[in-house]
């Protein structure tokens, strides 16, 4: 998303390390600091809302085009979290539960501690649909590539409903 603000082309054989966690924008929004408090490879929000080129290429993004659910993946848990405070859009519990179903992982209200910094907190808000973060694999953190069979083998039919049940 950040290459395609900058008009670098994409490939993607050769990713870019995004090095500002990007989904963490809303944190700043609701006036609270979470994580680092500087750049960082990880949980640094920004100064300010979208303050961060990263969170502005992800905005516009996601202003440019008709989602109609979003998948946010992170690898911390076998867990799917599904809803941002009180705002539950209609369908989304079905939806995790489904995700649930097929992937094995439980799903999850979003810790008040975690919220407030992600993607699919900023979407649920933004657009009231379904937005999901998966927290996939277990250990710690960057998980070895070894488990990457298992992981996608779990996540193949989350991937593949999240296409069928997204909302009209």
């Amino acid at each position: 998303v950040a290459q395609a603000e900058t008009g670098q082309k994409f490939s993607p054989l050769k990713p870019k390390r995004i090095e500002i966690y990007a989904a963490a924008m809303l944190a700043i929004i609701c006036g609270m600091q979470v994580g680092y408090t500087r750049p960082g490879p990880r949980d640094y929000v920004g100064t300010a809302p979208l303050a961060e080129p990263e969170n502005r290429a992800m905005a516009r993004f996601t202003r440019a085009h008709d989602f109609r659910l979003t998948l946010s993946y992170h690898t911390q848990g076998r867990v799917i979290f599904w809803k941002f405070l009180d705002y539950e859009p209609e369908g989304s519990r079905q939806i995790a539960e489904a995700f649930s179903e097929v992937s094995g992982y439980l799903v999850e209200e979003t810790p008040y501690s975690s919220g407030f910094a992600g993607y699919k907190d900023w979407f649920i808000q933004s657009y009231n649909l379904p937005g999901y973060t998966i927290e996939a694999g277990l250990g710690e953190n960057p998980l070895p590539i070894s488990q990457f069979p298992d992981i996608y083998r779990e996540n193949e039919g989350i991937l593949t409903l999240g296409m069928v049940l997204a909302p009209d």
